[in-house]
C-alpha cells in the first residue's frame, strides 16, 4: 500500500494537527524572511523537458535537514526514529509535510518524490516560479529532468555450446559461475522491467515498477506503469547476470552467475499516452532514476537487518549520476553516493552501502567519447579526477572476445537478430572507466523477435530450433558489460562477506587483470574481472 498517490497530493494536508499548522506556518515565516540570502544553483538540460504551457519539468532537491521542522515521524534509523519493515514502500513523513507545504506556498504539484535517498520533488514549473524557488533557503538545488536512452548495441558472437543451451564468451571471459543458494543478497536491475522467462528465476514480487514515485506504481495504475516494458532490454541484462544453468532447466542460456536467486527488476520506464508498444525504442528521465534510488534505500534501509552489502546494476547514460557545468553535481550524483555509502553515525554502521554498477555508455565520433561526460564522475569535469578504486562505485566500458576495449576500429556489429537494437558504435573511454568487461555480441534472453514484449506474456528461448521467433538474442553496448561485472561482485560478496560496498569493490577490482598490456584510446588500462 503507497500512503500518498501522486495525482492527489493535497489531501495529505487533512492529517496536519492545529500544532502541525503552527510549524509549518513559522517555517514559513523564516523562508520569506531569508530571501536574500544567496540562491541555489540551477542545472539546465540540453534538451529540457516542457508542457504545452511552456513549463519545465525539474527536480527540487531540498536541504538535508528541511524536513526535520516538519510534523510527523521522523523514520531515520540514525536519529532513534520509526523504521517501518516489510514490503510496504512509504514515504517519510515530514519529507512528504515538507513537500505539500512547498506545493501550497509555490503553487506547484508533485510528479514524484524522494525521502529515502534525500529529499526532492519532481514538478513542472514556470519561469517565475523558478526564480522564487531558487530563492528558497530549504531548496539546495534544482535540476531539469531529462530522457536518456538505454546502453544497448550489438555484434557477432563467439559462444560456448553447452547443450542444448549457449553460454556466451563473456562467461568464459570472466569464468562463470551457478548459484547454490540465497544468501539474502540482491542485484537491483534499473532499466525498463524484466520480462517472465522461464530461463530466469525472477520472482513476480521482485518486479517493481517505480517511475511515478512509488515503491510499485504497478499496483495503482498498471496500464501506464507496466512492470515489464516493451523493450527487451533489461530481460537481455537479467540474463547475463543470473539466466539459469541447463542442470536446472536445459534452457537458452546461463548466466555469469547462474540460477541467482535475488534479482529485482526496477521498471523505470513509463507507458505513453496511446502507447501500443509499437515501440521498443524507450526513454526514462532522470527523475524516474531518483525515484528507483530511492526505493534501494528504503528497501536497504528496513528490509536489511544484518547489513548484506547489495549490489545495483544500472545500464543507462547518463541519469543525473554526472557531474556537469564545472563541477556542478547531476540531480541524482548525491542519490548514487547516499547508495553506496550507506548510513554512518559516529562510526557506526546504520544502513549497509550497495555496491552501484553504471555502464560507461556507448558513443561514436560525432558524439562524446568521455566516460567521464556519460557516466558516475568523482571530481570536476575540468580537469577531471580519475576513478576511485573503493568508493563503491564502478563504471564498466565494453570489451570484445580480444580483450581490447570495443573502439572506431574495433567497432559494435549489428544484433542477431537484425534489428533488435540501436545503431552501430563504440564503448565510451578514459579516466571515468574503472573497469572492463565482456559486451560484443552477448546471447541473453529476450521477448519476442517479432514484437514488442509484453507484461502479459512468459517467454521461452530455443537458439537451435529452426525458425523460432523470440526469447533469445545476440546484444552488445556497455550495457552488457556492466552486468557481467554485478554478477561477478556478488558472487565474490557470497564467497567473503564484505561490510562495506567500497570493500566489495576492491575484491573486485583485485580479481581484474589487464590482457597484453590493452589499453583504451585515451592510454588507461583495459582491466577485466576473472573470477577464480
Amino acid at each position: 500500500m503507497y500512503l500518498h498517490p501522486p495525482q492527489r497530493p493535497v489531501t495529505r494536508l487533512k492529517r496536519f494537527a492545529a500544532s502541525a499548522v503552527a510549524a509549518v506556518a513559522l517555517i514559513s515565516m523564516a523562508a520569506a524572511s531569508t530571501t536574500t540570502l544567496a540562491r541555489a544553483p540551477y542545472v539546465k538540460a540540453e534538451k529540457p523537458i516542457t508542457d504545452e504551457q511552456g513549463r519545465v519539468q525539474v527536480i527540487i532537491d531540498f536541504t538535508d535537514d528541511a524536513h526535520l521542522e516538519y510534523p510527523g515521524q521522523n523514520q531515520d534509523p540514525q536519529r532513534n526514529g520509526v523504521v517501518i519493515s516489510g514490503e510496504n514502500f512509504v514515504h517519510k513523513e515530514k519529507t512528504l509535510a515538507l513537500v505539500a507545504d512547498f506545493e501550497r506556498r509555490y503553487g506547484v504539484k508533485r510528479l514524484g518524490i524522494t525521502s529515502w535517498i534525500g529529499n526532492s520533488m519532481t514538478a513542472l514549473i514556470a519561469s517565475e516560479q523558478l526564480d522564487k524557488i531558487l530563492a528558497e533557503p530549504l531548496v539546495k538545488q534544482v535540476s531539469d529532468d531529462e530522457e536518456h536512452r538505454f546502453s544497448a548495441f550489438a555484434p557477432p558472437w563467439y559462444n560456448y555450446n553447452f547443450y542444448p543451451e549457449w553460454m556466451s564468451w563473456g562467461g568464459d571471459a570472466v569464468n562463470a559461475k551457478v548459484s547454490t543458494g540465497n544468501t539474502g543478497r540482491k542485484i537491483y536491475i534499473i532499466d525498463s522491467g524484466v520480462a517472465y522467462h522461464d530461463d530466469l528465476p525472477l520472482l513476480p514480487t521482485n518486479r517493481k515498477n517505480v517511475a511515478c514515485g512509488n515503491g510499485n506504481c504497478n499496483a495503482t495504475d498498471p496500464y501506464n506503469y507496466p512492470l515489464v516494458g516493451c523493450y527487451a532490454h533489461a530481460t537481455h541484462v537479467a540474463g547475463i547476470i543470473g539466466a539459469t544453468a541447463s542442470a536446472s532447466n536445459g534452457k537458452t542460456t546461463r548466466g555469469v552467475y547462474a540460477g541467482f536467486p535475488n534479482m529485482v527488476s526496477l521498471n523505470v520506464t513509463e507507458r505513453l499516452t496511446g502507447d501500443d508498444c509499437s515501440t521498443r525504442d524507450p526513454v526514462t528521465l532522470t527523475s524516474y532514476i531518483g525515484h528507483a534510488l530511492d526505493y534501494i534505500s528504503w528497501d536497504n534501509t528496513n528490509n536489511n537487518p544484518n547489513k548484506i552489502i547489495h549490489v545495483v546494476n544500472m545500464s543507462i547514460n547518463v541519469g543525473g549520476v554526472q557531474l556537469l557545468n564545472q563541477g556542478a553535481p547531476g540531480a541524482n550524483w548525491t542519490k548514487v553516493r547516499t547508495i553506496s555509502n550507506g548510513v554512518w553515525v559516529g562510526g557506526i554502521q546504520f544502513v549497509a552501502g550497495a555496491l552501484f554498477i553504471q555502464s560507461a555508455g556507448n558513443t561514436s565520433p560525432s558524439n562524446f567519447t568521455d566516460a567521464c561526460l556519460l557516466s558516475y564522475s568523482v571530481g570536476p569535469v575540468s580537469p577531471q579526477q580519475p576513478a576511485l578504486p573503493s568508493d563503491g562505485i564502478i563504471v564498466v566500458g565494453a570489451v570484445n572476445e580480444h580483450g581490447r576495449a570495443v573502439s572506431q576500429a574495433e567497432a559494435f556489429s549489428a544484433s542477431i537478430p537484425a534489428n533488435l537494437s540501436g545503431s552501430a558504435g563504440y564503448s565510451a573511454y578514459g579516466k571515468c572507466v574503472d573497469l572492463w568487461a565482456p559486451g560484443d555480441a552477448i546471447v541473453s534472453t529476450w521477448g519476442a523477435h517479432t514484437g514488442p514484449t509484453l507484461s502479459t506474456q512468459q517467454y521461452t528461448g530455443n537458439v537451435y530450433g529452426a525458425g523460432t521467433t523470440g526469447g533469445w538474442g545476440f546484444l552488445s553496448g556497455t550495457s552488457m558489460a556492466a552486468p557481467h561485472v554485478a554478477a561477478v561482485a556478488a558472487w565474490l560478496a557470497d564467497m567473503n562477506n564484505p561490510t562495506t560496498s567500497g570493500a566489495l569493490e576492491t575484491l573486485v577490482r583485485n580479481s581484474s587483470s589487464q590482457h597484453f598490456g590493452a589499453v583504451d584510446a585515451a592510454g588507461f588500462p583495459v582491466k577485466i574481472p576473472r573470477l577464480p
